[in-house]
């Protein structure tokens, strides 16, 4: 029996110093690999002692041999992100938001319908004026599919973690609350009671991780450019109802509330008080709440006849 008979061969090279470029990386990471050369073939066999070994040592092989393309590193800013733990405050609203989710699947809508608004498209907001105020801010825990929770639930994660950390849950849990009850009365207002989703929140989180950096630079977390450019665009993109219906007023209004959290919610003791910049911003953040608002209210209805 051969002693490689118990290993598991992750793959063969006729360039030696290719061949010891692997085994050293793998060492690096804690890997110990074999190398063998095979005479007949003039060949070198690389084999790995276990599956998780194996699994990481192919994965590197493939890349050095040319099979597949080398891993893109991670950005420095999500590096941040993902180093704050999770917080214990977004540990409960994803735990609520998957509870209510799963509650629809397997016990139909009872317990969902008691997070609308109101479950009546008209008379008013009666549950609320009745007594059952929770109503004003339970919308945020409904979503509708898999994708919308998944989706949510992820950024929630790890913006939501990461202010958490950073600022404290009593910051944290007053963000949250004032973007949720806002956007979610905007959208009733504009829509009716039959929306939900963490979506108005996650705007929120993202406008203040962008605006905080960029008026307090000493601040350890920020995004990259690009993922803020890649929200506002699918901010832009949920305009054109190729998504189905969306609740864009609530988008807009969380993404305001988090930007101005941003702007004001640092010490600017150590930098000039910039006031035109950040009333700029301001403005922006005020195109993106209350032009959202005005434009699904007053102009969208025009366009669409309804």
């Amino acid at each position: 029996m051969n002693e490689f008979d118990n290993m598991i061969k992750i793959g063969e090279l006729a360039d030696k110093k290719i061949t010891e470029q692997i085994v050293s990386e793998m060492l690096r990471r804690n890997i110990h690999l074999e190398k063998v050369y095979d005479s007949q073939n003039q060949m070198f066999v690389l084999y790995a002692r276990d599956e998780e070994s194996a699994t990481i040592a192919f994965d590197y092989y493939r890349v050095k041999v040319g099979f597949a393309p080398p891993p893109k590193p991670m950005p420095k800013e999500w590096e941040s992100i993902k180093n704050a733990p999770l917080g214990k405050v977004t540990i409960v609203f994803l735990a609520i938001s998957i509870f209510v989710y799963l509650s629809r699947l397997f016990m139909g809508d009872t317990l969902f319908e008691l997070f609308f608004m109101s479950n009546h498209q008209t008379g008013g907001l009666s549950e609320i004026k009745n007594g059952e105020f929770w109503r004003i801010f339970t919308p945020v825990f409904l979503h509708f599919n898999l994708l919308h929770i998944l989706f949510n639930g992820m950024w929630m994660k790890d913006l939501g973690s990461l202010i958490e950390h950073h600022k404290g849950k009593i910051f944290y849990i007053t963000l949250i609350l004032i973007s949720g009850l806002l956007s979610n009365i905007g959208q009733y207002y504009v829509k009716g009671p039959f929306f939900g989703g963490l979506s108005g929140i996650v705007y929120a989180l993202l406008g203040f991780v962008w605006m905080n950096k960029k008026f307090f630079p000493e601040v350890s977390y920020s995004l990259p450019k690009n993922d803020v450019l890649l929200m506002i665009g699918w901010f832009f993109f949920c305009f054109t109802g190729v998504l189905g219906p969306i609740a864009n007023t609530a988008h807009g209004i969380g993404l305001a509330i988090g930007m101005i959290f941003g702007v004001f919610s640092g010490s600017f003791s150590n930098q000039k008080f910039d006031s035109m910049n950040m009333l700029g911003y301001c403005l922006l953040a005020l195109i993106f709440g209350a032009g959202t608002f005005a434009f699904e209210f007053y102009v969208l209805p025009m366009i669409t006849g309804s």
